[in-house]
């Protein structure tokens, strides 16, 4: 399966090869795939999972063996899957409020494998599933702090033990959006710790000024800072 994998991903068009890979998938998948229930969609890449899509039913909750708690360690367990970049992740809870408590500690307890890259929460239908707004997927984006005319509560003094990096790991994202402080987060950021990290810094859909945007000047024009990229401003 690796030599044909291999083979197709030089010449996508091969409708020989193609058909090849399918004939192997539909014969030997469950071999390499393990007990996973068929709500756990593989894509493969040279004989290895590349990317998994966990998405459960109805039906699938009621089987505790189909269930997230089991499907998300057999998968990240895997040979095929050490490699794996991409994980996304669906619906895999039908009872209280939807969300991800259950599989969030999965994860976190796997953290030094697969080697991802990108983890998608949230990926299902709705109203048919669940309304966005009952759905619980924990702070796993970026921080939107909002109009406090409509409830949005926060300021600086929350975020300093961000912009001082404690406690967060290896950040290069920060995203610290819509926010009615924009200009105090551009002048205390120039300082702090967590800068000389960050790959991305996001303050879009906020309130800069003048004053803001003279502050970003000057830490775009500081030399080892070369890579940082305001976005959306």
């Amino acid at each position: 399966m690796i030599v044909v994998q291999h083979r197709l991903s030089q010449d996508p068009t091969d409708i020989n090869t193609k058909a090849e890979n399918d004939r192997l998938l539909s014969h030997y998948e469950h071999h390499f795939s393990g007990s996973l229930p068929k709500s756990v969609e593989l894509v493969w890449n040279c004989g290895f999972i590349s990317k998994a899509r966990l998405a459960l039913t109805y039906d699938d909750f009621q089987n505790e063996a189909a269930s997230a708690d089991n499907a998300l360690p057999t998968l990240l367990s895997l040979p095929t899957a050490q490699i794996m970049t991409e994980l996304v992740l669906g619906m895999t809870n039908f009872d209280g409020e939807p969300g991800y408590d259950g599989v969030i500690p999965i994860l976190c307890g796997a953290e030094d494998r697969p080697p991802l890259r990108s983890l998608y929460l949230g990926d299902f239908e709705y109203p048919d599933e669940s309304e966005m707004s009952w759905f619980i997927v924990g702070d796993v984006s970026d921080i939107w702090f909002g109009d406090s005319n409509y409830g949005a509560e926060g300021d600086i003094a929350d975020i300093r033990p961000i912009l001082a990096g404690t406690g967060i790991g290896e950040v290069v994202h920060l995203g610290l959006r819509n926010a009615e402080f924009t200009d105090e987060i551009c002048q205390e950021i120039v300082g702090a710790p967590i800068l000389r990290r960050l790959v991305v810094l996001d303050l879009s859909m906020g309130t800069m000024s003048t004053e803001g945007a003279q502050v970003l000047v000057y830490i775009t024009t500081t030399a080892w800072l070369l890579p940082l990229l305001f976005a959306n401003m």
